[in-house]
């Protein structure tokens, strides 16, 4: 017993449609069938499988018809540059292992290790195929660690320690983003605001650096709740934090920063230098404009920032063009 499966048939379907893909199917079958001896049963087993059952050892002669199987040309009449072109990996179990289940079990065992192999071939279960499905799934689960291990490295060097945000290096990955450039509908129309705690050296001096990491992650909760789905927030630095509002007008803008200063202010951390007596926020909003960068509207609302800074100008709510 056989299970014959078509190489690239998924790319096949992919790229010229599910009528090409059957017409493909159809001519693999009678293509193999004309190929096989009269007494050699055909099956598909669904999808890209065949399943193929010869009488007699699996010697000589059904070796030789397995082997034309995977030769035939089954694509070219379809395709004729190449582009749908299939190759074929078999792999083949003796019917004497047993049930027909243990059988079809060790068929795909050997198919798995043709397919480790390189495709386009034959293999016969045995204790070579046993030990290269193992080698292949102990590679398959040293690849998978290791891919798991870089996803979790290239999000530790985008999340800031303290806060649990995206951090600065996350910012600049999308700062070059040009506002209705893209096709992309979350980038048509964007706002920003730049949140800068008020006084925040003063409260560090005032109660301590264990105080004021506590605070930070206070705040970048109230960020995170009161952000829309779409929202993404940011520790830029320090006391600096930024969000970003794709999709939103000035009026979406002007809700999310209202929601953040209410929720701030609902946290009630007592700040004695502060303008309020509490842990407050200068937040200046701005919506991008069509053609500039994010890194553009980023740095706009920063300077306004710095502006109302200098002039004293603090807990409460800018909106800047």
């Amino acid at each position: 017993m056989a299970i014959a499966d078509l190489d690239r048939f998924k790319q096949v379907n992919d790229r010229f449609g599910h009528a090409v893909g059957d017409k493909l199917l159809q001519t693999v079958a009678s293509t193999w069938r004309a190929l096989l001896p009269n007494e050699a049963l055909l099956a598909r087993m669904g999808g890209d499988e065949f399943c193929v059952v010869l009488p007699g050892p699996l010697v000589g002669a059904s070796m030789d018809s397995l082997q034309r199987l995977r030769q035939a040309d089954v694509s070219s009449a379809l395709f004729n540059d190449g582009a749908g072109a299939v190759s074929v990996t078999i792999g083949v179990a003796h019917s004497s292992a047993g049930s027909v289940d243990e059988v079809l079990r060790q068929c795909d065992m050997a198919l798995y290790a043709a397919k480790g192999r390189g495709r386009n071939q034959v293999a016969v279960y045995g204790p070579d195929a046993v030990s290269d499905v193992g080698q292949h799934a102990e590679q398959a689960e040293i690849i998978r660690r290791l891919n798991e291990q870089n996803a979790q490295l290239h999000r530790d060097a985008r999340t800031d320690a303290r806060t649990g945000l995206a951090n600065a290096r996350a910012l600049a990955e999308i700062e070059s983003v040009e506002i209705g450039a893209s096709s992309d509908l979350a980038w048509q129309a964007v706002a920003v605001l730049f949140i800068d705690l008020d006084h925040f050296g003063a409260y560090n001096h005032h109660y301590g650096d264990s105080a004021g990491d506590e605070a930070l992650r206070r705040v970048a909760a109230v960020l995170q709740s009161s952000a829309r789905k779409s929202d993404r927030a940011f520790r830029k630095g320090g006391e600096e934090f930024v969000m970003v509002l794709p999709m939103a007008d000035v009026g979406a803008a002007r809700r999310v920063a209202e929601n953040v200063a209410t929720q701030l202010a609902d946290l009630r951390i007592p700040h004695a230098g502060g303008p309020t007596g509490w842990l407050s926020a200068l937040i200046v909003g701005t919506v991008s404009r069509p053609g500039e960068t994010l890194r553009d509207s980023i740095a706009r609302a920063g300077d306004a920032a710095m502006a109302c800074k200098k002039n004293d100008i603090r807990a409460t709510i800018i909106f800047t063009e």
